[in-house]
């Protein structure tokens, strides 16, 4: 996914991101069933505004993660 923060900022890209999230979560974590993941571009700074909404398996909550991801400075 670090490659994909310095590939031109459209659609596809933040498409590209969004499944690799899921990929991920999916596989490495068990304990939650992803109920949404958004991924929007910032265009102002090339930025992407990322919302996981999960619920832990066995609990009737759901919990939502909100981060910004960005190219390293």
């Amino acid at each position: 996914m670090y490659n994909l923060l310095f590939e031109p900022l459209d659609a596809f890209t933040a498409d590209t991101i969004k499944d690799e999230i899921i990929n991920t979560i999916n596989q490495y974590e068990p304990r939650v069933e992803l109920t949404s993941v958004n991924v929007t571009p910032i265009y102002e700074g090339n930025k992407l505004n990322v919302t996981i909404e999960y619920r832990i398996v066995g609990l009737p909550i759901v919990e939502t993660i909100n981060f910004v991801l960005q190219r390293p400075e």
